[in-house]
């Protein structure tokens, strides 16, 4: 269960790994969890559904690689546009 804020929309899968509702409406979140409640099962795998998206989305692994590339990117200057020219790196050496 989360709120449609900051960067829940990014994490749950509104119905499949969680459930999203507006912030501060308690009707909606009531009405959000009541089905959960009478059906367990379906709670604990969508529980499961979340774990595993986050552990795929989300793991200090995937993580690094994401900060990885990005320091790259910032580092090198893009391909020319004609494609003959390979990136060129911009004002640092690597060592």
């Amino acid at each position: 269960m989360a709120s449609r804020a900051g960067a829940a929309e990014l994490v749950v899968e509104n119905g499949v790994t969680g459930v999203l509702t507006p912030p501060g409406d308690v009707d909606a979140l009531v009405a959000a969890l009541e089905p959960l409640m009478r059906d367990p099962a379906s709670a604990i795998a969508m529980g499961i559904r979340a774990q595993s998206r986050v552990l795929a989305k989300f793991s200090l692994d995937t993580e690094a690689a994401g900060s990885r590339k990005s320091i790259a990117v910032s580092l090198f200057h893009p391909p020319s546009p004609d494609g003959q020219g390979e990136g060129r790196l911009r004002g640092a050496r690597l060592h």
